[in-house]
């Protein structure tokens, strides 16, 4: 089950999103992609240690479609975060043309995700990791913060297929390869961001064992599709708090 505050920062955040959903797909849709010029760029650059090339997982803001919540910072952003081999990520921004964070991590990471201020990483040892960059909008900007660090499930063969930051800034949610998605709340703290930390509220599960392979949270935040060895998809509502369907 989900606790009833958190089910209503879910409940809050789909009704804001909903009605503008449509509209940002269909301004989606009419626009030009930028020139390749333009990429090639900044695509070239070297963000992380050229002693340990490679990157293991990368991800947009602007995936997440433009943010209608009132209090989600850089709303304006379309930061792009980069996880290598070396341990670290690296945020940057195109409109600047420059790495506005680098982060460090304890383990290489096999997903990653980037909503409002946050940060999010889920880790090969599967645990996931959250920073709050909030102030890295320039050169003079304070260092990230580290929210916290968390190990959402316990069970062996723990690695997190897949991590999504919550529309409403105060979630997220990880699918786990035990056949898990598991939904975790950032204690947000207003008076001091130091004391922000990481907590469990809900886990779900099938009826029956299985496992899963990757998973992806609606952009909506309400609905949750994990996908299974076997070629299934399991959509699990989180409105209803049930498994809608197995197709």
């Amino acid at each position: 089950d989900i606790p009833p505050a958190d089910f209503e920062s879910l409940q809050a955040a789909w009704k804001q999103l909903q009605p503008h959903r449509k509209a940002w797909q269909k301004q989606a849709q009419t626009k030009s992609t930028a020139p390749t010029t333009a990429l090639a760029k900044f695509s070239t650059q070297a963000w992380h240690a050229t002693t340990c090339k490679g990157l293991t997982a990368l991800q947009s803001q602007e995936r997440h479609g433009p943010p209608v919540v009132a209090d989600i910072s850089h709303d304006d952003k379309k930061w792009i975060v980069t996880a290598g081999k070396d341990k670290t990520l690296c945020v940057y921004d195109p409109s600047q043309q420059q790495v506005v964070a680098t982060l460090d991590t304890t383990d290489k990471v096999t997903c990653v995700d980037l909503y409002g201020s946050y940060v999010a990483a889920a880790l090969t040892n599967g645990t996931v990791q959250v920073w709050d960059i909030r102030n890295n909008n320039n050169n003079n900007a304070a260092p990230p913060l580290a929210v916290g660090t968390i190990s959402p499930d316990d069970d062996d063969n723990n690695k997190i297929v897949s991590l999504d930051l919550h529309p409403n800034g105060r979630h997220l949610v990880v699918t786990v390869a035990t056949g898990k998605v598991i939904l975790i709340r950032i204690n947000h703290n207003d008076d001091d961001s130091s004391k922000t930390s990481l907590q469990v509220v809900s886990v779900f599960q099938p009826p029956t064992t299985t496992t899963y392979t990757a998973g992806r949270l609606h952009p909506d935040g309400l609905v949750h599709v994990a996908a299974t060895p076997e070629g299934t998809l399991q959509l699990w509502d989180f409105n209803s708090k049930t498994l809608a369907a197995t197709f």
